[in-house]
């Protein structure tokens, strides 16, 4: 049942977002190097999953690497993919998903939400069902995690627009929430990332208090309108629909 509450989340949840300060001329740019793709087949993310092992496993540690060279789980049949390529290689630098709740299953975050999602009225069980998802998965090639990353790999002539990868992953995701009527969306991670998707332009704040889940973790919520509600002319969705290059991923 929907808690009128949601309505009065405070101001406070918004950040200052980076697109007020660009243009479309920055995602012209950004397009010379990367493109962006959307997927949902199994069979289509099977790239994706090939980088989530690379990074999530055998670079971070988060689950054991596996001989088939896949991190992929059981939300993943449901979920929705997003994945940015770079131009010149091909290769997959950055990648997230959303899982959508629904009547059927709840989101997994929500056995992580207390006492302080419950009093903002945005607890997943004072939702309604299918307004909700989870973002997670979202992940960086450490080749490509800044300008000056990017340059020692030899990736130079990219790196200006490498720097603004997370924000495009973002935006990406919260892009498809709100045409997909998805307003709440909730992810569980390090304070250090939920700071990372602030400067992206998330409007998203911490709540609860920190679990243990593959080390200390927040829940961190996010009012998606908030975002779009806020953003300059020249970077509302349609907008940033027209000027990224999106590409439709190749089958295996």
């Amino acid at each position: 049942m929907q808690n009128t509450r949601v309505g009065v989340i405070p101001k406070t949840f918004a950040a200052k977002p980076f697109h007020e300060t660009i243009g479309s001329a920055f995602f012209t740019h950004f397009s010379l190097h990367f493109g962006v793709s959307q997927r949902q087949s199994p069979v289509l993310c099977r790239s994706i999953f090939a980088f989530r092992h690379k990074v999530y496993c055998e670079q971070l540690g988060f689950e054991e690497p596996n001989s088939a060279g896949l991190e992929r789980d059981e939300w993943d049949r449901t979920a929705i993919h997003f994945a940015i390529s770079h131009n010149k290689t091909g290769k997959i630098v950055a990648c997230a998903r959303l899982l959508p709740a629904n009547d059927a299953q709840s989101l997994p975050i929500a056995e992580f939400c207390g006492d302080e999602a419950l009093d903002l009225g945005v607890h997943p069980s004072q939702l309604q069902s299918s307004s909700a998802c989870e973002l997670s998965r979202f992940i960086v090639d450490s080749e490509f995690s800044s300008p000056r990353a990017a340059i020692e790999a030899g990736f130079a002539e990219a790196s200006v627009a490498v720097g603004q990868l997370r924000y495009v992953l973002a935006q990406m995701t919260m892009e498809y929430a709100l045409r997909a009527d998805w307003p709440h969306m909730f992810v569980l991670s390090e304070p250090r990332f939920i700071r990372v998707l602030r400067i992206a332009g998330m409007p998203i704040k911490a709540i609860d208090d920190y679990v243990n889940f593959k080390g200390l973790r927040r829940v961190a919520y996010s009012c998606v309108n908030d975002f779009f509600d806020a953003a300059a002319p020249s970077c509302t969705h349609d907008r940033f629909s027209a000027s990224i290059c999106w590409k439709s991923p190749r089958r295996p």
